[in-house]
């Protein structure tokens, strides 16, 4: 049963994201999927980062309060472009594809982030309390 409510209470939170912050999650997961082989600190951090991201929006999901330097755009940018830095940092180590895969789903994030900047600095959106 607690597998079932488990289940439930993410697919409520995925419902909840906007289609900015649900690319912000394919993308964290599809780097902490792409870690799984030869395994470093490298990929420690790269799941670390991702796993941050997904840590904030499962808060945000839950409209707990809280702020970030930079908004959610900016740090998701920073965390993004910092998992392309620790995948380009493994890219010889690794088969090409797996490289690819991890290229790919940390742009997305950066991406994500980018579209999320842009969301909180148009004027239709609220202003935010510093």
């Amino acid at each position: 049963m607690r597998v079932a409510a488990l289940s439930d209470g993410v697919w409520r939170g995925w419902r909840r994201l906007a289609p900015d912050r649900r690319l912000t999650a394919a993308g964290s997961i599809g780097v902490i999927v792409s870690t799984l082989g030869p395994f470093s600190w490298v990929e420690a951090g790269e799941i670390v980062v991702a796993g941050a991201m997904l840590l904030m929006l499962e808060r945000r999901a839950e409209a707990r309060p809280f702020q970030l330097p930079f908004g959610d755009g900016g740090a998701t940018v920073l965390a993004g472009g910092w998992c392309v830095v620790l995948v380009v940092a493994r890219a010889l180590e690794r088969p090409l594809l797996q490289t690819l895969v991890a290229l790919a789903c940390a742009g997305a994030i950066v991406g994500a982030g980018m579209l999320r900047r842009a969301r909180e600095r148009s004027p239709e959106a609220p202003t935010r309390a510093l």
